[in-house]
């Protein structure tokens, strides 16, 4: 179970949340590069984990949405671009804190 996660977003863009990139500062600050403090991940072993987490949310939505388009437009099956696959490696790896 993941601890209690405290949103103070300043600003919104067309999909309602901080727009990204955010990273992970002080292993549980999660901050937008523009806007600043975007939430706090709070709940023992698991603060650093859930941080990397919520830190890689505007990713993981980007690579998700391209995922989605690249399958919903092709009539003979998806077509995965390189570029999309490394997106999506990218915020996997991110929200793992695998760097591999």
């Amino acid at each position: 179970m993941s601890g209690p996660v405290i949103v103070s977003g300043v600003r919104a863009r067309r999909d309602g949340h901080t727009p990204g990139p955010w990273s992970v500062v002080d292993r549980s600050h999660i901050r937008s590069a523009s806007l600043g403090l975007v939430a706090v991940a709070q709940h023992g072993l698991e603060t650093q984990a859930n941080a990397r987490l919520i830190a890689s949310a505007p990713e993981l939505l980007e690579a998700l949405r391209e995922a989605f388009n690249a399958f919903a437009h092709d009539a003979d099956g998806p077509v995965w671009a390189d570029s999309t696959i490394a997106k999506a490696r990218a915020a996997i790896a991110k929200a793992t804190g695998d760097a591999s």
